[in-house]
This record gives C-alpha cells, sequence and structure tokens, in this order.
C-alpha cells in the first residue's frame, strides 16, 4: 500500500471504521514505513486531546430547571385542539429556540471553567536550525486594553487595562527548495561461494562507503535461506556502493524503487506556515502550547524528509 493511501485510511483506522482485512494491511504498513507511523501518532494525539475535551460535563445554570418546568406547565393550560394546531405550526421554531438556550448556557458556563491542559511554568523548546532553515521571528503583539478583569493562568487575576504577557518565542521555518525529493531504495539479491565471507565483505564495503549497516535476520525463500542486510548511505556514494556489493557473486535480481517526498513535504509546509501565522496571533496560552506541538511535529516530520533524500537505502539479500 502506498503512502498516499495510507494517509486517506490513518483517521478511519483510528476511529476503529475500517474493515479487518483493511485494519491488518494499514497495521502492517505503519509497521515498516516510519513517515506514516508519525503522522498515525500525530493525529492519535490530536483525536485523544478532543476525545478528552468532550467528555467535560457542564451542570446547568441555577433556575434553569424550575424555568423549563414552569414553562411547560403553561404550555398545558392550552386547549387541546389549539396545542395540536400550535405544535404543527411552531415545533421547528420552539426546537430552535431551545438548542439556542442550551448553547447560551453552555458559553456562559465555559467563560469562567478551568483549563483543560496544564500550561508548563517552562517555556517550550526552541526549534534549532539547520542549512536549509532560514529563521522567521513571531513575537506576539501584547497591548494594554481596557477590559474587564481577566483570570489568568495559576488563579492569578489580572487587574483591569491589561492582558497576561505571553512569552515571545523565535521560531525557524523550514524553507522549500524547488526541487525533487525522493526517498530511494534498492533490493540487491546475490548468490555467495561463502555466506561467511560475503557478509563480512559487505560490512567492509560498507564501511568504506560510510554507510550505516543492520542486520536484518534471515528469511528462508524456495530457493535458499537469505541473510538480510540494510545499508544507508549518501546519495551521491549509493551507486558506487551497490556496484561493489554486485561483485559479491552472481547478481540474482535488483529492484530499485523511488518513493517522491515532493508532494507531502510541500503540503507539510504550507501547513507549517499557516501555524506559525496562528501562532504569531494568538494570546491564550493554551492554543499557543497546541500549536507549538503541532509545529514541533511538523518540522520534525520534513527535517526527516529531508534526511532521506540525501540518503539511499540498500537491502542486500546473501544467499549460497
Amino acid at each position: 500500500m502506498d503512502c498516499s493511501r495510507m494517509e486517506i485510511l490513518i483517521s478511519p483506522f483510528i476511529d476503529g471504521e475500517l474493515t479487518p482485512l483493511e485494519t491488518g494491511m494499514v497495521s502492517a504498513h505503519l509497521a515498516a514505513c516510519p513517515d506514516c507511523r508519525k503522522e498515525y501518532e500525530s493525529l492519535k494525539m490530536i483525536s485523544s486531546a478532543l476525545y478528552q475535551n468532550s467528555e467535560i460535563l457542564m451542570a446547568a445554570p441555577a433556575g434553569f430547571k424550575e424555568g423549563l418546568m414552569q414553562r411547560i406547565k403553561e404550555d398545558k393550560k392550552v386547549r387541546p385542539a389549539q396545542y395540536f394546531n400550535w405544535i404543527q405550526k411552531n415545533w421547528k421554531q420552539s426546537a430552535a429556540a431551545a438548542a439556542a438556550a442550551v448553547m447560551i448556557a453552555w458559553g456562559a458556563l465555559s467563560v469562567g471553567s478551568a483549563p483543560v491542559m496544564q500550561i508548563a511554568e517552562n517555556a517550550p523548546a526552541t526549534i534549532q536550525p539547520d542549512n536549509n532553515l532560514s529563521p522567521v521571528n513571531i513575537t506576539p503583539d501584547v497591548q494594554n486594553t481596557d477590559q474587564t478583569p481577566v483570570i489568568a493562568q495559576n488563579n492569578r487575576t489580572v487587574s483591569p487595562g491589561s492582558v497576561p504577557t505571553v512569552p515571545s518565542q523565535a521560531y525557524t521555518a523550514p524553507v522549500f527548495m524547488n526541487k525533487e525529493r525522493n526517498a530511494v531504495t534498492s533490493i540487491l539479491k546475490i548468490k555467495v561461494d561463502d555466506l561467511g565471507v560475503g557478509i563480512r565483505q559487505a560490512q567492509n564495503m560498507a564501511a568504506l562507503a560510510q554507510a550505516q549497516t543492520l542486520y536484518m535476520g534471515q528469511q528462508v525463500n524456495t530457493d535458499g535461506v537469505y541473510t538480510i542486510l540494510k545499508m544507508t548511505v549518501s546519495a551521491e556514494k549509493a551507486s558506487r556502493l551497490s556496484t561493489d556489493l554486485g561483485g559479491l557473486g552472481a547478481v540474482i535480481s535488483k529492484d530499485v524503487q523511488q518513493d517522491s517526498l515532493t508532494g507531502r513535504y510541500a503540503l507539510k509546509l504550507s501547513e507549517y506556515q499557516n501555524l506559525l501565522a496562528q501562532l504569531s496571533v494568538e494570546k491564550d496560552p493554551v492554543q499557543r502550547t497546541v500549536l507549538i506541538q503541532h509545529l514541533d511535529l511538523l518540522a520534525a516530520q520534513m527535517k526527516d524528509w529531508e534526511t532521506q533524500a540525501d540518503q539511499e537505502t540498500i537491502i542486500l539479500w546473501l544467499v549460497k
């Protein structure tokens, strides 16, 4: 399953709306794909936060029940025929009025409610720049107003004419370069005369190319038992290393897979810039914390894609 298809299925996967077959396919893909797994973890965190907020129960305002019962008693005094005609003509208006009353009561209670999330005392960490990043400093515009007193965090009362001071944060927005970004993986199957010697030679070749080597175990196929090595090497050295590995023995097969990251990177960058714009005008500490956490996730994802685009992966299968 490709990653673009996976992005569509992650949300219904979290909500448990997929068939057993689709659930198994998504679980297998998430186990093998770090990009989609990060996307899944991000969506799961946001879904969990929204679900927790939805569980907060608000009590009805004082006198709401008595007023409602009095209205019901007055309605019962209407003659049956008139009452029936009145229902036929006005049931929609009454339902809308009742819904509006509930929403007004909810909003009135929400103003004085305590924040759902706890705000850390220390300012969130700053994303560190790298060679591809151009700094964009965001400083909240905090001005004195003549508003009524506001209850700040930690139950501190703010006097009229001021608002809580939000610490300014400097963020570094990744700059999207107009170039192709691809994650390249080569699968190379080679038959060798001596398996132990072949493994040692492959590891030496990888070391000379400054590649990272990971032993992936063994797999039994119809044509023998394969020893699998995963090598991660810089893109400029990948071709030479692949050629050298082909000299270990008889090449059974070679398959090169290329996954384009360009479109996904552009979408994430657009989302990142939109969140930066929201952060620049956001005053509420709770919302700022949520925005910063989301920005951190997006920045980490884009940096990871940049790293993948600068490297290639070689999966080496050796069989005697």
